[in-house]
């Protein structure tokens, strides 16, 4: 169900204009989601160690961006 919508959010954002791209970011160790985002079409532009803190063990973030072509 995520896939589809996120292929709708995607679809409808074409219409939007000047919009040029869609930036997000991710936990890293959240396999499933990145593997998604790229399947979409998702670039990764960067990653940050220790970006959040949960019970004190620190989490990377992975940034990613889609380009509105």
């Amino acid at each position: 169900m995520a896939k589809q919508l996120l292929q709708e959010v995607l679809r409808r954002v074409k219409d939007i204009e000047g919009l040029k791209q869609i930036n997000l970011s991710v936990v890293t160790i959240n396999k499933v989601a990145v593997a998604l985002y790229k399947i979409l079409g998702f670039e990764t532009y960067g990653t940050e160690k220790n970006a959040l803190e949960y019970n004190g063990r620190g989490y990377g973030e992975e940034y990613m961006t889609y380009y509105l072509r």
